[in-house]
């Protein structure tokens, strides 16, 4: 079983980055929020994995906190749940607002994922509550407002554009997660981006 990966970035993609590691390119699937930790294109890049063995592919997904990869297990081993729709709750939904949303039984904040319907979200609440970790929601969307005043420019960009209150706490909470410095328009594609 592969734990980790380390190579230096050959490419990325909207939802993948390929890392040379010992001369041989390897594709990860990541979500956007380890998208947008991994350096640029000939830079060393380290990803926790999961590695996927199907009747018909095999997949690699790369994550760049324990906690992410953490959550992508918890998720997949939900039943009619599998890896594309797990990736996008990582992507749409900081940690601690997934735990939020699971905690307060909130399926409609669920459902503004994509690709997560009414039956989905129930099952994702479901199967979920119980298992939050101790500290669960620690780092909801509370935390955007220390971040707000760091992407103000973002802030008032994204409002321009009709997204609301709540949407955009969303975006500037992984903007935040990112864990990396963002110039102002890289900061609003990477909102964009995870507003969907």
């Amino acid at each position: 079983m592969l734990h980790s990966l380390r190579g230096r970035v050959l490419e990325k993609g909207e939802d993948w980055v390929a890392l040379d590691a010992g001369g041989i390119g390897f594709k990860l699937t990541t979500p956007l929020s380890t998208l947008y930790r991994v350096p640029k294109e000939g830079e060393e890049c380290q990803l926790l994995t999961v590695l996927q063995i199907g009747q018909q592919s095999v997949r690699l997904f790369g994550f760049s906190t324990k906690e992410e990869r953490d959550i992508f297990l918890q998720l997949t081993s939900i039943p009619r749940m599998g890896s594309k729709a797990a990736l996008a709750v990582i992507s749409h939904l900081s940690i601690g607002d997934l735990w939020e949303a699971v905690r307060e039984g909130d399926a409609k904040r669920l459902q503004s994922i994509p690709g997560v319907g009414a039956k989905s979200a129930t099952r994702l609440i479901t199967e979920l509550k119980g298992k939050l970790p101790e500290k669960a929601g620690e780092h909801g969307s509370k935390a955007s407002l220390v971040v707000q005043k760091e992407f103000e420019g973002v802030v008032a960009a994204l409002a321009s554009l009709g997204y609301s209150k709540g949407e955009i706490e969303k975006a500037l909470v992984k903007l935040k997660e990112m864990g990396r410095e963002l110039s102002e328009e890289e900061a609003l594609k990477a909102a964009l981006l995870v507003l969907g």
